[in-house]
């Protein structure tokens, strides 16, 4: 279940605009993404349309906080992420031209590692193998380390 002190929309983007990210630990989240994974991730099928219809368009904390952030959303999905030895993986080059809000929603037992204010850090950096950039950790070695340990899952 969702946490009983869920942010309004406004202190969510602060938060992300702050840091970078925003995670909530959600029971109910790590039993979809579960059920995703044991579907082995229907990804481009009419399963998986209707998957991100339910349990992303269906959550008001997710679409509220899109709302409240850009004129526009679009669909992108990945499946999954595994460790990288002396890299962190990012979605997006952020430019004044080229932002984004990236939902994910982590099973049970995931961690999740994210970089305190590394969306102010001007990279420069292309994008390799699985068109994900990777990021060398010793560029992001003057933010925040902020480990999340979702043992029930969450967004």
């Amino acid at each position: 279940m969702a946490s009983a002190t869920t942010p309004s929309f406004e202190q969510l983007i602060q938060k992300i605009n702050a840091d970078g990210f925003f995670s909530q630990k959600d029971t109910a989240k790590g039993s979809e993404a579960e059920e995703f994974k044991a579907k082995k991730f229907p990804i481009a099928t009419v399963g998986g349309l209707e998957f991100y219809k339910a349990h992303i368009l269906g959550d008001p904390r997710i679409t509220g906080s899109l709302e409240a952030t850009f004129d526009w959303s679009g669909l992108g999905m990945y499946t999954y992420l595994l460790p990288f030895p002396g890299c962190a993986h990012g979605f997006l080059a952020r430019t004044p031209q080229n932002q984004g809000l990236i939902v994910q929603i982590w099973g049970r037992g995931s961690q999740v590692t994210f970089f305190k204010g590394s969306q102010h850090l001007p990279l420069d950096i292309p994008s390799y193998h699985n068109e994900m950039l990777e990021i060398p950790l010793e560029q992001l070695a003057d933010c925040e380390r902020v480990t999340v340990n979702m043992e029930e899952g969450g967004l």
